[in-house]
């Protein structure tokens, strides 16, 4: 190409520009006025991929692979991917939400292409949710609804001789986690009682009151001279906890999950009373006279 005396090749250098590009969408449709999905433990969020070459060259052995750990990946690789042309259909994904997505509001994950050019390294991007030319998180936020329910039942025993003071009733509390999230910092109050014992029922030992768990509470009352003169003694308990957005529930305790009402223990009443009456007489030596 430059010389009469030598032989050899003219050529043409070809600039070459391989990019990919990678959007990920999920299948899970958000409510418009909640703006969140209310999804639950167990369910299946399904994820499919655009995959396009933005470049001038033919890739080869292009892949998508997740992220995040836990989800699965299905399809691929594409043998070749011409310039602009782009795939829809061959990879998919799928992921089964925990009770720690829901716990943090929402499941957040991004993808990977990677695409083999014919000359240099392999050319990679990160999946948006909407756009080839941008790269960002492909974001499922999760409906939270924190419930807790208290349901307090009373024992007393008086013995069979009817009620006497500091004769004790028993209470049983029992907690449990009517909303879809963990809660935690867990308290049960009752005005009569100076302490509580508890809880049972912390399964797995984490402090937090899970979906699936009940837990115990227990307490003592020693009755006074006033309840017995009262007939029954009445109160309510109440219990509050703190879901993982820092907002405080509570409940206050009935003697079922959906009602709030106060117990009351009945006690034995024994009306008596007696008199005792005492004579005093003299008759002065002489005899009774009129």
């Amino acid at each position: 190409d430059t010389s009469y005396t030598e032989n050899g090749d003219t050529v043409v250098p070809l600039c070459q520009n391989a990019s990919i590009a990678l959007i990920k969408e999920s299948d899970i449709q958000i409510d418009p006025n909640t703006g969140c999905y209310g999804g639950e433990v167990g369910e299946t969020i399904t994820y499919s991929f655009k995959v396009k070459n933005t470049g001038d060259v033919t890739l080869t052995n292009v892949m998508v692979t997740d992220l995040v750990g836990g989800v699965t990946m299905s399809g691929g690789p594409i043998a070749s991917l011409a310039p602009g042309a782009e795939d829809t259909a061959t990879f998919t994904a799928s992921y089964e939400l925990t009770q720690a997505d829901i716990d943090a509001g929402s499941f957040t994950n991004r993808a990977l292409a990677t695409g083999t050019p014919p000359i240099g390294d392999d050319v990679t991007d990160e999946s948006d949710d909407t756009s080839y030319t941008e790269n960002g998180d492909t974001v499922v936020p999760l409906c939270q609804n924190a419930i807790i329910a208290i349901v307090k039942e009373s024992s007393y025993d008086d013995g069979g001789d009817c009620s006497q003071p500091g004769e004790e009733i028993n209470y049983t509390f029992t907690v449990t986690n009517e909303g879809n999230v963990s809660l935690s910092n867990i308290e049960v109050t009752d005005p009569l009682l100076a302490s509580i014992s508890g809880p049972t029922g912390d399964t797995d030992g984490d402090g937090e009151l899970d979906v699936t768990e009940t837990w115990e509470y227990t307490g003592v009352y020693a009755i006074t001279q006033d309840d017995i003169d009262n007939g029954q003694v009445d109160n309510q308990a109440m219990v509050e906890g703190t879901a993982p957005d820092d907002t405080v529930v509570g409940d206050d305790s009935g003697s079922t999950i959906s009602t709030d009402e106060i117990t009351t223990t009945t006690l034995c009443q024994s009306p008596a009373i007696a008199i005792v009456k005492e004579s005093s007489y003299d008759d002065g030596g002489d005899c009774s006279q009129p």
